[in-house]
């Protein structure tokens, strides 16, 4: 009966968790602001013609148009996935060896790492020391790391909604990206190598080289940076780079994912922003639109101390000192 116990609690605790992030800021709810699947009471039915007449009454406007700004945020990606896929991304980040052009280069090969060692002790200092500390953020990032996104910097289709769009976007072409070079380099996951790491999440049904989730947090802090015209220094720029590093380390220190594959994905975001994502007409109209959006975020003068405007500590500096002090 354990079993059944087991089963049920978690099914029904996975269920709500996903239902309720489907439904949040970035999913598929209605644009009155409830979940696409709410139920709207209405009876008895209201009166459709004139008593004179008996005619039906309507909005008799045929050039009547569905408006963008009543997008779900993430089915209105998937219009912006569909033109990036018609474009070249697959064949040039394939055949040219993206690696090779990125500033951020590695030259670790998937599959056969040369520092599979160290990068497997590594992991297991995380589960030994940090895991614990963040045990609830890393389950809630496995379907629901754009929640932190919307949170933090309050990006809502009522205040934020081309920038919601744009976050979304980063998801879902993250998500095809990954996949492709997941297939195309099918590194095992570090559970294959060493059981005892025991992830604390279940490992994802898919290999490791990329990670997919430090994919998207990368390619969101490149779309967002533009939105909001930050660049390095800036102290907005510093939030969404240190945002997408917590994320991308919470899938190493949750076990499921090598070093390598974060430094993999952070060279892939840059190609895929810099050659592929910022060329498409829909992404720059909705960074142009998304400016005002986060204008009063950027007032000079704002942070009058130097560190204040480098946003909160590196995460990898917090491990560093964490390990030191043990």
């Amino acid at each position: 009966m354990t079993g059944f116990k087991n089963g049920g609690l978690n099914g029904g605790l996975n269920g709500g968790l996903n239902g309720g992030l489907s439904s949040g800021p970035l999913g598929g709810r209605s644009w009155s602001g409830g979940s696409s699947s709410s139920l709207v009471p209405f009876s008895p039915p209201l009166k459709t013609g004139d008593d004179a007449t008996g005619e039906l009454m309507f909005f008799n406007n045929p050039d009547l148009e569905f408006p963008k700004s009543a997008w779900s945020p993430a089915l209105r990606a998937q219009v912006i996935v569909g033109e990036f896929a018609a474009s070249d991304w697959r064949t040039d980040l394939t055949t040219t060896d993206y690696r090779e052009r990125s500033a951020g280069f590695h030259s670790q090969t998937p599959g056969t790492p040369t520092g599979l060692r160290g990068e497997l002790l590594t992991l297991i200092n995380f589960r030994n020391n940090i895991r614990q500390e963040m045990a609830n953020e890393i389950a809630v990032q496995v379907d629901g790391s754009q929640l932190y996104w919307s949170n933090a910097f309050m990006i809502g289709i009522e205040n934020k909604p081309n920038s919601s769009i744009l976050v979304a976007v980063a998801m879902a072409v993250g998500q095809l990206v990954g996949m492709h070079f997941k297939d195309y380099w099918k590194r095992a996951r570090p559970i294959q190598f060493c059981p005892a790491l025991m992830p604390i999440i279940p490992t994802p049904p898919h290999p490791s080289y990329p990670s997919g989730h430090a994919l998207q947090a990368y390619l969101v802090k490149h779309l967002l940076s533009a939105a909001a015209r930050a660049s390095a220094g800036d102290a907005l720029h510093d939030y969404f780079s240190n945002f997408a590093e917590r994320i991308a380390n919470n899938r190493e220190i949750a076990g499921v994912h090598f070093p390598t594959d974060k430094l993999e994905s952070a060279d892939l975001a840059a190609q895929v922003w810099e050659h592929h994502l910022r060329e498409l007409p829909s992404v720059q109209e909705l960074i142009a639109n998304a400016w005002g959006e986060w204008e009063h975020n950027l007032v000079p003068g704002d942070f009058k101390n130097p560190v204040m405007a480098e946003g909160p500590e590196s995460f990898a500096d917090q491990i560093a000192i964490k390990l030191r002090g043990l």
